[in-house]
């Protein structure tokens, strides 16, 4: 089922990627900063790989590039709004907020695809996911716009639609 799947090549993978991550949030080009960034995202390679967390489940062959950008993308816009939302109630005496609890299925097949969803939620300003166990979800809403859109099961398509084709 895995056959794609090389430790090594993934190691490699989340090193350039922690490397560019510290580049872009450095944004030192220097060569004595870019070489002590080379250090610390080989060292931080080497804890990953000594902690033993890097497995199938880990690995970016379980998700679809593209479709996962393009989700990252729609995420940020769902925060924006989500923002705007949660800031209208705090300015407007008219809107009450109606904080409520939800129960919710995730439909993702991997764990990594469910966290993804569960974090998702709770990067959305007004709700929170509070508990998982196994595909049930436990989310806080903040008022009832909040509760709608997460009942929608769009975030929860889109964070499927991420997921490769090996857990089916």
């Amino acid at each position: 089922m895995f056959e794609n799947y090389k430790q090594s090549n993934h190691l490699i993978k989340v090193f350039i990627v922690v490397f560019f991550f510290w580049l872009i949030l450095s944004g030192i080009t220097s060569i004595g900063m870019i070489a002590l960034g080379l250090l610390s995202s080989l060292f931080i390679i080497i804890l990953i790989n000594k902690m033993d967390i890097i497995d199938h489940e880990t690995s970016m062959i379980n998700f679809k590039f593209f479709k996962l950008i393009a989700y990252v993308f729609w995420l940020m816009k769902e925060m924006i709004l989500a923002n705007i939302l949660v800031c209208f109630y705090i300015i407007s005496p008219k809107n009450k907020t109606n904080p409520s609890i939800i129960k919710l299925k995730a439909s993702q097949k991997s764990t990594v695809g469910k966290v993804l969803y569960a974090n998702s939620i709770t990067f959305t300003p007004g709700t929170v996911t509070i508990d998982i166990n196994e595909d049930n979800l436990t989310v806080h809403t903040l008022a009832d716009p909040f509760k709608k859109a997460i009942l929608k099961n769009t975030m929860d398509s889109m964070v499927k639609s991420t997921e490769s084709k090996l857990h089916d």
